[in-house]
């Protein structure tokens, strides 16, 4: 499971609000917010945390196994 330490690092790598990723993620602003107020697990339900990270790995974050975040922005389509 992730934790807040790496969804802020992860939605810095993004570049984006929290105003933004609650609305990517279909949740409010405040559990954005109360997500990352820890550096351990999320005090927050594991069905929004699974939103919150989906949307974070769909604009490139990865992360990995051993609590390490990175970023390889997807690549733009042509059209």
């Amino acid at each position: 499971m992730i934790t807040g330490g790496q969804l802020r690092a992860g939605r810095a790598y993004a570049k984006i609000s929290a105003v933004k990723l609650a609305e990517l993620a279909d949740v409010g602003r405040s559990t954005i917010v109360k997500a990352e107020s820890t550096d351990g697990i999320p005090p927050i339900t594991a069905n929004n945390l699974s939103l919150i990270q989906r949307t974070l790995e769909s604009l490139g974050v990865i992360f990995g196994v051993n609590g390490e975040v990175n970023y390889k922005p997807p690549l733009e389509k042509e059209g």
